[in-house]
C-alpha cells in the first residue's frame, strides 16, 4: 500500500510504503552460498512472513521467522528434528533504533527446549540506550548434544535453566549491567541410566561495569551457589577490577563448601571410571597488580577427606588429603617467591 500527501503550502511531503512479503528458502542451499558456515547443515527449510514499513521519517520490520524441520552438526554437536519460531520487531525513527523479539522459541522434536527474548533502545550515533536479554527456559534437550562432546559417558535426564541480562549504554562503554541465573532439577545420569548426582541446582548473579575510553573494567559482585538434593554444595563469590590507564588490577576469587556431589559430574575428566565418595574443596585467589610497584599473587587450595572408587585399583582406600599454598611478590622480572607448600 501506498500513500502521499502534500500540505497545503506545498512546503512539506510526506509518504509511507508498506510491503507485505514472505520468504521461503532451503537451508543446505543457503548454507552453500555463505561459502562455509560453522553449521553444518543437512535438512530443514528457512521461512519469513512479515511487512516492510517506509515512512519519511520513520522505517522498520515486524514478522516471524521460522525455522523448520533442521537437521546438522554446530560445534560437533549434532541436533536433530529442531524448529525455530521467532517474531521479529525493528523500528528506525529519526536516530533511535529499537528492538522485540518476544519471544524466540526453540523445539526438539515438538518439544520445547528453549525461549529467548530482548527488548531494547540505542540512539545514534551517540551509541547509548538500553539491553535487556532474557532466556526464561533452557533444558536437556538443547544442552545434552553438546554435554555428549565433553562427556559421552553421561547425560542429563531433566534439567531447566533460566538467565536475564540488562544494562546501560553510556559514551564509551557498559555501565550497571547485571546477570542473574537460576537453574534447578539438573539430574545427571550415566549412559546406563544409572544417577549420578543427587538432583542439582544453581544460583548466580553477576554485576559489572565497563568503560571503553576509561579503559576500566569492574565485576562489582559475581557469586553462587550450587545446591544438591536442595541443600547447599558449593558456593563461589569474586570481584574484578582492572584499570589499564591506572596501570592497575585486582583479582579475588575463592570457592568453599565443594563437596562430592559438585565434583562426580567431572569424574571422568579427572579419574576416568572411578567415583568420588567423599570430598571437600575449598579454594581462593588473589592478585594486585600495579605497574609502578611489586605485584603481590596468593593462591590457596585444600582437597580434604578424598575418598574415591576405583575398579582399576588405580587410589588409596583411606581418604586423602591435597593442600597448597602460593605467596609470591612480582616485580619487573623477578620472582620472589614468600611461601610455596604442597
Amino acid at each position: 500500500m501506498m500513500n502521499g500527501s502534500r500540505s497545503k503550502a506545498g512546503a512539506v511531503a510526506s509518504a509511507s510504503i508498506e510491503l507485505k512479503t514472505r520468504l521461503n528458502a532451503d537451508l543446505p542451499g543457503l548454507a552453500d552460498l555463505a561459502g562455509r558456515p560453522p553449521i553444518t547443515i543437512h535438512k530443514g527449510s528457512l521461512t519469513y512472513d512479515g511487512s516492510i514499513n517506509y515512512a519519511t521519517n520513520r522505517s522498520g520490520i515486524a514478522g516471524t521467522l521460522r525455522v523448520d524441520g533442521f537437521n546438522g552438526d554446530l560445534a560437533g554437536a549434532s541436533l536433530d528434528q529442531v524448529a525455530i519460531a521467532a517474531p521479529v520487531k525493528v523500528d528506525l525513527s529519526g536516530d533511535a533504533l529499537g528492538w522485540k523479539i518476544d519471544p524466540l522459541k526453540v523445539t526438539v522434536a515438538g518439544n520445547p527446549a528453549l525461549e529467548f527474548n530482548t527488548t531494547g533502545q540505542l540512539q545514534m550515533p551517540a551509541m547509548t540506550g538500553n539491553v535487556k536479554l532474557a532466556l526464561p527456559l533452557i533444558n536437556e534437550r538443547l544442552v545434552n548434544p553438546f554435554l555428549a562432546i565433553y562427556s559421552p559417558q553421561q547425560k542429563l535426564r531433566s534439567a531447566q535453566a533460566a538467565v536475564s541480562v540488562n544494562g546501560d549504554l553510556q559514551p564509551g562503554g557498559m555501565q550497571n549491567w547485571s546477570l542473574e541465573s537460576h537453574s534447578t532439577n539438573i539430574v545427571l545420569v550415566a549412559t546406563n541410566g544409572t544417577m549420578v548426582t543427587p538432583p542439582l541446582a544453581t544460583s548466580a548473579a553477576l554485576a559489572i561495569d565497563f568503560n571503553s575510553s576509561k579503559r576500566t573494567l569492574t565485576i562489582k559482585r559475581w557469586d553462587g551457589t550450587l545446591f544438591a538434593d536442595a541443600r547447599p554444595s558449593g558456593h563461589f563469590s569474586s570481584s574484578v577490577d582492572i584499570r589499564l590507564d591506572d596501570g592497575q588490577a585486582s583479582v579475588n576469587m575463592k570457592i568453599s563448601g565443594i563437596d562430592q556431589n559438585s565434583l562426580r559430574p567431572l569424574a571422568p575428566l579427572l579419574i576416568g571410571n572411578g567415583k568420588i565418595d567423599q570430598a571437600n574443596l575449598e579454594a581462593a585467589l588473589n592478585v594486585d597488580y600495579a605497574r609502578s610497584k611489586p605485584s603481590r599473587v596468593q593462591a590457596s587450595l585444600a582437597l580434604t577427606n578424598l575418598k574415591i572408587t576405583d575398579p582399576a585399583g588405580r587410589f588409596p582406600e583411606n581418604p586423602q588429603a591435597l593442600q597448597a599454598n602460593f605467596d609470591a611478590a612480582i616485580n619487573s622480572n623477578r620472582l620472589d617467591i614468600a611461601d610455596s607448600r604442597l
